[in-house]
């Protein structure tokens, strides 16, 4: 079981569970919205945000709100060119940098509740796996519909969340985390049979859901069970220098694995993706439904115009790539706040752990992530804001092991 942590939460440490279990358990955001509002969430984080605001004063206050500016600036231009109502873009802005300077409060200022915040991650993320695979065995196509619907009062999306379907969003925290959780392992700060089990629910989440990439970052990662403890930034940079050299070398190889796993899973859903992907790689059975010749739309778009994006003009993008999407349609002045966000998300919350041994493994989340953002949709501030930085505090702050998951 979970070891038991003597540090009782305050009142602003529930604000921040709430705010940790709405972006985790789709049952929570439904009961919310349901016996309340959804606005009582914006006014959670609104709250959390004055309070942050206000335990900061003078130079610290001052490096705050410094870090928002790069938000600002990317929302301010986003609303010169799509023009959406105040309201919405002034909401859009609070749910992006709530989490992230939540993350810089807590890490920061509130190191006795980190176990606390951690054990509550754990447990919302072992419920969602377990209620997923119980329902989506019955409804294959459950988590990869939740990802296509956009309106959250719609009756299958109401219907899923009441079953606490971990869709899109949920996938990707789950598949992000599994690397801190082998770390975590290795620090001896959870038991060997808690990671098993988490990997097993991972492992079959994952083929329910049928989310390819997904399945692509969770084999990435199950090579770190492999290498040592001490993984440092150099390994890192040496990992992802052999898995390009592997993809531009060895693309026919990659083909025919994927081929044959398509062949292995012989559904619907998932050995479609898995031959698209493998065409895309080969480059001969592309289409326009496939990953990689989507992606060229964005890249074709940013070249015809790449200072100031699609601002006065139609331009096709693929849909499937934030980063791709975003330069295509906002161009370099876009693209330069988006690389600001993510510089000072880094210099924020993860460059603070580069002299702790295991420091590789924070550069390699945190590019995972990248990667993700680039081969798909989302910024995934929630997790690069709250979820692993404050799990790498647990794993890797000096200090005995007396709140490790091993017990």
């Amino acid at each position: 079981m979970l070891a038991k942590t003597n540090n009782k939460p305050d009142w602003i440490d529930y604000l921040f569970l709430i705010i940790i279990a709405y972006n985790i358990a789709p049952i929570v955001s439904r009961i919310i919205s349901s016996t309340v509002t959804t606005y009582a969430y914006l006014g959670v984080l609104i709250v959390a945000i004055f309070f942050v605001l206000a335990r900061n004063k003078g130079a610290r206050l001052e490096s705050y709100l410094t870090f928002l500016i790069p938000f600002v600036i990317w929302k301010a231009y986003l609303y010169f060119v799509s023009s959406p109502d105040l309201i919405t873009w002034a909401y859009a802005i609070v749910m992006d940098f709530a989490p992230v300077l939540i993350g810089i409060y807590v890490v920061s200022e509130r190191k006795k509740s980190v176990a606390v915040f951690v054990w509550a991650i754990l447990f919302l993320v072992i419920a969602t796996a377990i209620t997923s695979i119980i329902f989506l065995i019955d409804d294959p196509n459950a988590a990869r519909t939740l990802a296509t619907i956009s309106d959250a009062n719609d009756e299958l999306f109401v219907e899923y969340t009441w079953k606490n379907i971990g869709g899109y969003e949920f996938t990707y925290i789950f598949v992000l985390s599994y690397p801190i959780m082998i770390l975590a392992v290795k620090k001896k700060k959870m038991a060997l049979w808690l990671a098993t089990i988490l990997t097993v629910l991972l492992a079959v989440f994952i083929f329910y859901a049928a989310y390819t990439t997904a399945l692509i970052l969770f084999i990435i990662s199950s090579f770190l069970w492999f290498m040592k403890k001490d993984l440092k930034g150099r390994d890192v940079f040496l990992i992802i220098l052999i898995a390009v050299i592997v993809i531009v070398f060895f693309y026919g190889v990659l083909t025919q694995a994927f081929n044959l796993l398509a062949d292995a899973f012989n559904d619907d859903e998932f050995a479609p993706r898995l031959r698209a992907l493998a065409g895309g790689i080969e480059g001969i059975e592309g289409s326009e439904d496939d990953r990689f010749t989507l992606y060229m739309l964005s890249v074709n778009t940013f070249l015809r115009s790449p200072l100031i994006g699609t601002i006065f003009e139609y331009g096709s993008n693929s849909g499937h790539s934030f980063i791709l999407d975003n330069l295509a349609m906002y161009g370099l002045v876009g693209g330069a706040a988006i690389a600001a966000i993510y510089y000072n998300v880094y210099r924020a919350l993860f460059l603070r752990f580069n002299k702790y041994s295991g420091y590789g493994y924070v550069i390699l989340v945190f590019a995972q992530t990248l990667l993700l953002s680039l081969v798909n949709t989302g910024m995934w501030l929630f997790f690069l804001g709250m979820i692993a930085p404050i799990s790498f505090k647990y794993i890797l702050a000096e200090g005995n092991n007396e709140n490790s998951l091993d017990r």
